[in-house]
């Protein structure tokens, strides 16, 4: 089953997230929308995992990530892939990335190489996905809508923990379940966050296009 590593994000973030996406909707547009209950920012897409496997990347979650502290999480700015000039997902980013966020998305893509998965090469760009563009049609005034809110500012919460989900595509959408989930229990002043960011492979990948 398709798997991922995520951050969660609370009510009043998802609401004000499917507000936003009610504002770019616009006539004639073809696109498949986030749901606001699976609104998410993904440290590492797993693709498809074994429960055996699944159940060893939450030992090594839980091992890496219980002694951090939760932290700030930004959300704002409004954004494209691959270009605002040529978009195929719309996103909202989050940030700042340095600091206990790089920390959490190294222990994630060390989870997966933990179980031998190959090392993501793409730079991780923290955002959370709103809809994917199915085709041309639309684009235009999307774009000027996009142009319109790239400075929002959703605003800020407090990320307690780091979720192991399995996704289920259906008739109706994926459903997206959590199989585990990672609290943060540490102290903000752990020294060991300096060794998870030091000795990390900084070359992680961005959302996978097709996990939602």
């Amino acid at each position: 089953m398709r798997a991922f590593v995520a951050i969660d994000l609370p009510e009043r973030i998802r609401i004000q997230l499917s507000e936003l996406s009610q504002r770019l909707r616009v006539p004639g547009l073809r696109a498949s929308w986030s749901p606001p209950q699976n609104l998410h920012l993904t440290l590492r897409f797993l693709g498809d995992v074994s429960d055996d496997r699944l159940a060893c990347i939450g030992d090594h979650l839980d091992s890496a990530l219980g002694s951090m502290p939760s932290f700030p999480l930004h959300i704002a700015g409004l954004g494209a892939f691959p270009s605002l000039r040529n978009p195929s997902v719309v996103w909202v980013g989050a940030g700042p990335l340095e600091g206990w966020l790089q920390a959490v998305q190294t222990a994630a893509e060390q989870s997966a190489r933990s179980i031998g998965l190959p090392r993501e090469t793409r730079k991780f760009h923290p955002h959370i996905t709103l809809a994917r563009i199915k085709d041309r049609q639309g684009v235009a005034a999307l774009k000027s809508r996009i142009v319109a809110e790239r400075d929002i500012d959703i605003g800020e919460f407090s990320v307690r923990c780091v979720s192991l989900y399995t996704s289920q595509l259906t008739p109706k959408g994926a459903e997206h379940t959590p199989v585990r989930i990672i609290e943060l229990r540490g102290s903000a002043n752990d020294a060991r966050m300096n060794d998870a960011i030091g000795n990390s492979d900084r070359t992680t990948t961005e959302e996978q296009a097709d996990h939602d």
